[in-house]
């Protein structure tokens, strides 16, 4: 098995004629920057920089999802663009760009759930030309299918990558340049489908993409096999380290001109390979955290004429844009020859996001709930790097019981692991809520019952902060991480509501659980926050209007003593109602959070107030959702009001919520979010990201 770091071309038989120029003698690429107000529109803006009316062909995938986009960025070949559309409407912009390239065909990637026959229809009427639909009953089957379509015969190579992440393959297409297909597996076992393809494609050689922990090397094994080639292995020790290793492995250098996108998300990489496999260019992928030395190294040696972006700069900042034009220029790379982390090489140190601003008020204050608990390392490391770019620093994320313990004295890391890992690689400081009870340990029928054993609920605390805190387990035994200890520990989420706390809210029960969690985690690490729930009023079945946090510190007044913050959760009723709204009664507003101060001043147990969450949902309902750009009025007001009025008592906002919104726009919870169901963001981002920046 050979396997290729970031070497020279010859590594696959391809004829070098250069090795870089000397700094001396090379002058400052030009840099342009290609984007558009979203996915879509920068696909189209890359298109009309490329292509001109008349091409042979334009490929229309989902732009939801990766894997089509995927298949077709490499198919195309630099014939003609990948579009984006949205999977039940063309959009108009898109349209558009069909209209004026008058392409010869239209090939639309994956099947009706992806693209409607109404879209392609659609796409087909605008374009002026015939429409054909390239798809198989999975991801590994359309991209068999499109490369059976589009390579008929044998050809010189093929690449083999992981389908489960976009990661190892983004800059695939850049490479393959019509020379061969990009081809999927899971990463565990060949996909029957693609092995059959292998076998009828007979390439000369076979490029698996990514390590052995994402391709294995039984699948190495079994695609050689199909292939009946020289099979090799590019791999470098991330997304940006594969990029760079498959363009030193590809391109000669010098080279005219070189792409670069963001590699924390696929949609500008995909659009991106298209165009640079037009001009026989690679693409390089940048970190928004910082460049990765991969990346640099390689934009070194390759000292391009030309260095063109794409994206916008919440995706590939101008910081790091001049930073990647400025290595082109330097008398000598950021690691020694030959010192790159592809090939199994170690890789560099984790570099940390840049530390807030001191100038800014709202630096290191502003966080959001970020929903990456569940994936990989990679996956949840690209997500918190986007948040960084935009300058949110902190997150909020749910920490089981019953996935931590899924038994008595069963301990499962994985996703706790996985989500502090990209953590630290990200810079991103991690609030943690110890919720709700496991199956096995609960009160009830389900996890949204108290404990049945107070001791037992200690023990998981404790184990998380022991493992996360300041000096934890996990930091001493993960040194090529830089430690990004816990930023505190959240005692339940929302126990003052009778949906996770069943059958109703006890103040008397939760203060004697705090208590015995506190006193734990104490014990286990004492460098921890330890934040209990303080909203003003429980919700009861009942509908009884009954204090919570004063009866909290009425039940145990010790407890303020223990523990370092209180949590609140201000939503307004109506939840369409505004943070700087202060009309009717106060304990209804957002405005509650200086009531939550003032009850803790007169129980003598001052301190900060972390307002946990709030949000504004875009729900099309009457009387619960907010538009769009209502939703990013009250978001800014609520940093401005919580940060910039009540600074002096309150120590963080997180807002709700990071991710995709739902595609049914009467979704009430579905639709908090900050992205809009097709991936593009709300104005709420630039909102946030404008007072952070």
């Amino acid at each position: 098995m050979a396997t290729v770091g970031a070497v020279g071309a010859s590594a696959l038989g391809i004829s070098v004629t250069a090795t870089g120029a000397a700094a001396s003698d090379v002058t400052p690429p030009a840099v342009t920057r290609i984007s558009g107000a979203d996915r879509y529109d920068t696909a189209v803006q890359a298109s009309a920089a490329t292509f001109g009316t008349g091409v042979d062909v334009v490929y229309l995938a989902t732009g939801q999802t990766f894997p089509d986009a995927l298949a077709a960025s490499a198919a195309s070949g630099g014939h003609g663009p990948v579009l984006l559309t949205t999977p039940s409407a063309l959009p108009a912009l898109v349209g558009s760009e069909l209209t004026r390239l008058h392409p010869g065909r239209v090939v639309v990637v994956g099947g009706t759930a992806s693209v409607t026959d109404a879209v392609a229809n659609a796409a087909g009427s605008v374009a002026s030309a015939s429409v054909t639909r390239i798809a198989g009953n999975d991801r590994y089957a359309t991209a068999a299918a499109l490369s059976a379509a589009t390579f008929p015969t044998a050809t010189n190579i093929a690449y083999l990558a992981a389908g489960g992440s976009f990661a190892d393959a983004l800059a695939a297409g850049a490479a393959a340049a019509g020379a061969g297909p990009v081809l999927l597996t899971p990463g565990d076992a060949l996909a029957p489908s693609t092995a059959a393809e292998l076998q009828r494609l007979r390439p000369q050689r076979l490029v698996v993409l990514g390590g052995s922990a994402v391709v294995s090397d039984a699948v190495f094994a079994a695609a050689e096999a199909a292939a009946q080639a020289s099979t090799s292995r590019i791999g470098g020790a991330d997304r940006y380290a594969t990029a760079a290793a498959l363009s030193g492995a590809t391109f000669d250098a010098p080279t005219e001109s070189v792409y670069v996108a963001t590699g924390t998300a696929w949609p500008d990489a995909l659009a991106a390979g298209a165009v640079a496999a037009h001009h026989g260019s690679p693409l390089l992928l940048d970190n928004p955290v910082a460049p990765p030395t991969d990346v640099l190294d390689e934009l070194h040696r390759l000292a391009p004429s030309s260095l063109i972006a794409v994206g916008g700069t919440a995706a590939l900042s101008a910081a790091n844009l001049d930073a990647l034009t400025g290595v082109v220029t330097s008398d000598t790379t950021t690691a020694p020859a030959g010192g790159s982390s592809g090939g199994g090489a170690p890789a560099p140190a984790p570099t940390a996001a840049p530390a807030p601003s001191t100038t800014n008020p709202y630096a290191g204050r502003v966080g959001l709930s970020s929903h990456v608990f569940w994936m990989n390392a990679t996956d949840a490391q690209a997500q918190l790097a986007t948040m960084a770019a935009g300058g949110v620093r902190q997150v909020r994320e749910d920490f089981e019981w019953g996935t931590i313990q899924p038994a008595a004295g069963q301990w499962d890391w994985t996703h706790p692991d996985n989500m502090m890992t990209a953590a630290s690689r990200a810079g991103v400081g991690v609030l943690a809520i110890l919720d709700y009870s496991a199956l096995w340990a609960s009160s009830g029928p389900d996890r949204f019952y108290p404990p049945a054993s107070n001791a037992a609920f200690a023990t998981y605390a404790a184990a998380v902060a022991g493992r996360y805190g300041p000096g934890g387990t996990f930091w001493t035994s993960h040194t090529e991480l830089a430690p990004q200890p816990l930023d505190g520990l959240e005692i339940w989420n929302e126990p003052w509501g009778f949906w996770f706390w069943k059958s109703n809210p006890n103040p008397t029960a939760y203060a004697a659980l705090a208590r015995a969690a506190a006193v734990a985690i104490r014990q286990a690490n004492s460098g921890v926050k330890i934040l209990i729930a303080a909203d003003v009023l429980q919700v009861r079945t009942d509908g009884a209007i009954v204090n919570w946090f004063d009866n909290v510190l009425n039940a145990d007044p010790g407890l303020g003593q223990l523990v370092d913050g209180y949590t609140v959760h201000p939503y307004p009723d109506p939840r369409t109602k505004g943070p700087m709204d202060d009309s009717g009664d106060i304990r209804w507003n957002f405005a509650r959070v200086t009531l939550v101060h003032t009850i803790a001043v007169a129980h003598g147990a001052d301190h900060p107030i972390w307002i946990t969450e709030v949000g504004w949902t875009t729900a099309a309902v009457a009387g619960q959702g907010v538009s769009e750009a209502t939703q990013a009025q009250y978001l800014h007001d609520a940093i401005t009001r919580s940060i910039g009025s009540w600074g002096s008592y309150v120590a963080r906002i997180y807002l709700y919520t990071w991710g995709t919104s739902s595609a049914s726009t009467t979704d009430l919870e579905g639709n908090y979010a900050l992205q809009r169901s097709d991936g593009s963001f709300k104005p709420a981002w630039a909102a946030i990201t404008g007072l952070l920046q």
